[in-house]
């Protein structure tokens, strides 16, 4: 693709967002919108050089690689958990919906309700009964019991939540020393990250789109959170910063990008 529409798409990308984020708040907080934007341009911007570099600083930092397999494990896990969540969350609404059908007489909520209830607790199960040969791979019965009783969502509300709850308490009072100590290394190991990234993909292109991104974002929201106008500065300043300061002035790129 074309450097200069790699530019205007990363820039008016991230000022729509950020103007959409910005409508969202009120006070001085509607700045978190194009600052969020900048950074999304940023980021967008040739993308794929920022995949390959987030891997190489993953790898520095922590030392092992994130493989297809591995990633498909981890999403598969992600996704049951989630749509077992929604499942659950689904069968709640329809026991509260019987119940207050029940008490109100409604006859079509209380023929209707158990048969959705019964479809939500059977989606729930399968949800998270696809998790067992992810995580144990079929050989920890003792894990394969645990998961079939605490995902359960009959006992979910009465013994999952509670027992949970009174175990992180207790292992965080046992464990606080060296919690505060994994904590901390972990937040150095984020900044390490973070610093590396940035000192392989950081350029004078990608601080371009940021500033036009948080400026197209600025603009949008300071007349009237007007998305389509807020990306179309974003784009516009992007492309001419590209095409003319980086380009001609400052010859920062090739005249053949």
């Amino acid at each position: 693709m074309n450097r200069g529409l790699q530019v205007f798409s990363a820039c008016a990308l991230g000022a729509l967002l950020g103007t959409l984020i910005a409508s969202q708040f009120t006070s001085l907080f509607w700045l978190v919108g194009p600052l969020s934007g900048g950074i999304f341009a940023y980021l967008a911007y040739d993308f794929q050089v920022v995949k390959q570099n987030a891997r190489l600083a993953w790898q520095r930092v922590w030392g092992w690689q994130l493989t297809r397999a591995k990633a498909k494990k981890i999403g598969l896990i992600t996704l049951s958990s989630f749509f077992g969540l929604v499942w659950l969350g689904l069968a709640y609404i329809s026991a509260e919906t019987l119940s207050l059908s029940a008490e109100a007489n409604q006859l079509i909520g209380v023929l209707i309700s158990p048969c959705l209830l019964f479809i939500c607790v059977c989606g729930t199960v399968i949800s998270f009964a696809m998790l067992i040969p992810e995580i144990v791979n079929g050989q920890d019965k003792e894990m394969v019991r645990w998961l079939l009783v605490f995902t359960n969502p009959l006992t979910f509300f009465e013994v999952t939540i509670p027992y949970l709850t009174c175990w992180i308490i207790y292992k965080s009072c046992k464990n606080r020393k060296r919690i505060f100590s994994e904590l901390g290394m972990a937040v150095v190991d984020i900044g390490k990250f973070i610093l590396i990234f940035l000192k392989l993909t950081h350029s004078q292109i990608r601080l371009t789109c940021l500033v036009d991104a948080t400026i197209g974002a600025i603009a949008g929201h300071l007349l009237g959170n007007n998305l389509l106008i807020g990306a179309l500065v974003g784009g516009i300043l992007g492309v001419l910063n590209f095409e003319i300061l980086s380009k001609r002035v400052f010859k920062l790129v090739s005249m053949r990008s």
